[in-house]
């Protein structure tokens, strides 16, 4: 009677085996994107996430409202959106500290939906005061972001 199990056992899954075969992606090798790009119909997308509803146009705005620095930090990085339909377009940016004086600007590009404004050095920022990065693209309204020194190690 072992025996019989086993049999029946090894029936069940070869046949189990032999379905399975049919749901196996056997697509070449050579249709798949180059380089972490994306197909859609004929045509190869630039990245493989890619915006279906503009929510985002003509709008510029930051990741985030407020960044506090720890004291460590040497240089600051800070993201953001704009249309992705000015892509290549320049966008001026300002740093002011709280009482609204200059203490830096420069450019950056909107590329793909989205920019990137480099700070350094951070640690010229005095602690527990709150700085503004402020950044506007065209005669579009602008858009700031608060940064804060933290003082606690």
């Amino acid at each position: 009677m072992n025996t019989r199990k086993w049999s029946n056992l090894s029936v069940i899954s070869a046949l189990g085996a032999i379905l399975l075969v049919g749901y196996q992606n056997c697509a070449p090798a050579s249709n798949a994107p180059r380089g972490g790009a994306a197909m859609v119909g004929h045509q190869q997308l630039a990245s493989p996430v890619d915006v279906i509803d503009r929510i985002n146009e003509g709008k510029l705005s930051f990741m985030q409202k407020s960044v506090a620095v720890r004291p460590e930090v040497e240089s600051l990085v800070l993201n953001g959106v704009c249309d992705p339909e000015q892509s290549g377009a320049t966008l001026r940016w300002e740093l002011r500290d709280s009482n609204n004086e200059d203490l830096g600007e420069g450019f950056v590009s909107c590329e793909q939906g989205g920019f990137m404004v480099a700070l350094a050095p951070v640690q010229e920022f005095e602690c527990g005061a709150s700085y503004s990065l402020v950044a506007q693209l065209g005669v579009m309204e602008s858009e700031a972001v608060e940064i804060r020194r933290s003082c606690i190690r």
